[in-house]
């Protein structure tokens, strides 16, 4: 994974050749275009030799001396594809000192003859930084992600970033210190965006790729238990709501007391004429949520290839007779366990109920668009009787706890057989609403089975 070359770039490069000798017929002219012909032919394997030699020897001076001299013609594809590396190569071979000397005089200078890159990918998909981590270069490692543009969340060819190619676990940890430090500067800076409507402020923090990775802008204050969208529902900020859905705000999340944003919105009738400012406002909002969430389309809320799906959020569960439905909070973990508490600040207590998705299916029916069914248990005697607000949420639900099952059936199989079943053997993509409904496929019987009375 460290190398910085492929195949394919050898097999394009030329090698240098000699001058052919001329036969007597031959005049001045044709001579002389044959000799620049010749020395317009560049080797990039023997480039990348004087390169690493000279990187090692840690002198700024003598390497750009190399470049000036040796790296010509400067249009041409293999003198271009080699100096675009030299960091890639520095991290690995050069000093410390050379390779801030590199990235002060060469990084993002669009004025210099050399403009590097510093989350420039290899052939491989690798930054400077998933090479400096991959040979454990501590140093290297550091000085990259104090760098203000540098991005830790690329991911290489093999869907790793820097961080999981680490094999030092010092380095690693170092590389969440520093990527924590660097969230909570950057979260706070948010913040205070937020505070001061600076809608220019936001737009250019999220523009940042590494910025758009780590920020949620859906996450929930650990103090409040509110969203952002939450918190300018509650203020009543038409524009700042506005601004949070067009840039991903989450109509479906809900804060710690299991509410939407709509549910925050007084009880008015989009359709009716406003008689004062309070109710046009109250209006406003509830249509522009319920706008974004007629538009919002089923996301996937798988996670990689290799491991299980894993959500969690409100639902509402039914309980007994006498209560009826009540909101609960749910947990899909990696273990392929779906789990139940009271609310959100009840997970540090035993869960109220749990199901192994491994035993389960789902039971959906097609003139319910909230509704839906998970019948599990050891001897299939347990049935879940789920509600969700929305079809989205519904959707989403439905496709996390069916990837579940399957994933942990797939798992029981390949332990059992040896064999890689296909749902482990492929990537997943999230379905349409209308594919949800397709999962009936799945149901086993139909017969009615006793409801499961939750525990008090």
């Amino acid at each position: 994974m460290s190398s910085v070359t492929s195949k394919a770039q050898h097999s394009n490069s030329q090698p240098v050749q000699s001058p052919p000798r001329l036969n007597k017929g031959l005049n001045e002219e044709e001579s002389s275009n044959d000799e620049d012909t010749a020395s317009q032919t560049v080797s990039r394997p023997l480039l990348k030799l004087k390169l690493l030699d000279y990187l090692r020897q840690g002198s700024f001076t003598n390497l750009k001396q190399l470049i000036d001299s040796q790296f010509q013609p400067k249009n041409d594809p293999n003198v271009k594809a080699v100096k675009s590396l030299i960091l890639h190569y520095a991290v690995q071979v050069a000093p410390l000192a050379l390779i801030k000397e590199i990235v002060a005089k060469w990084s993002g200078k669009e004025a210099s003859d050399i403009c590097l890159d510093i989350n420039q990918t290899d052939e491989n998909g690798n930054t400077p930084l998933h090479l400096a981590a991959f040979q454990s270069r501590g140093d290297v490692v550091s000085f990259l992600m104090d760098q203000p543009n540098v991005n830790d969340c690329v991911l290489n060819n093999s869907n790793l970033q820097p961080i999981e190619m680490c094999k030092n676990l010092n380095i690693a940890q170092m590389m969440q210190v520093k990527r924590a430090h660097y969230v909570a500067e950057i979260a706070q800076e948010f913040r205070t965006a937020f505070n001061n409507r600076d809608f220019g402020h936001l737009e250019s923090i999220l523009s940042a790729p590494r910025n758009a990775e780590l920020l949620d802008i859906n996450g929930m204050d650990p103090e409040t238990g509110d969203t952002v969208l939450h918190e300018f529902v509650k203020k009543r900020d038409v524009i700042m709501c506005r601004w949070l859905l067009e840039h991903g705000a989450d109509p479906f999340k809900r804060d710690r007391q299991g509410k939407l944003p709509i549910d925050l919105v007084g009880k008015v009738n989009e359709n009716n004429t406003a008689t004062n400012t309070k109710t046009a406002i109250e209006m406003e909002l509830k249509k522009l949520l319920s706008k974004a969430a007629k538009e919002q389309s089923v996301i996937d809320v798988t996670n990689n290839l290799n491991e299980a799906p894993t959500y969690k959020g409100y639902l509402k569960k039914w309980t007994n007779f006498a209560q009826g439905y009540k909101l609960r909070w749910f947990i899909l973990s990696k273990d392929g366990k779906l789990s139940y508490y009271k609310d959100q600040s009840d997970t540090k207590n035993a869960c109220r109920g749990s199901l192994s998705m491994s035993t389960c299916y789902l039971h959906l029916d097609s003139s319910e668009k909230l509704k839906f069914e998970i019948i599990g248990g050891s001897d299939g005697t347990i049935r879940w009787h789920l509600k969700a607000n929305h079809p989205i949420e519904t959707n989403r639900w439905v496709w996390a706890i069916q990837g579940a099952i399957r994933f942990s059936k797939d798992r029981e199989m390949m332990n059992k057989s040896g064999n890689i079943p296909p749902s482990l053997a492929i990537n997943k993509g999230a379905p349409s609403s209308n594919n949800v409904q397709k999962l009936h496929s799945y149901e086993r019987q139909r017969h009615p089975l006793p409801l499961e009375r939750e525990a008090p």
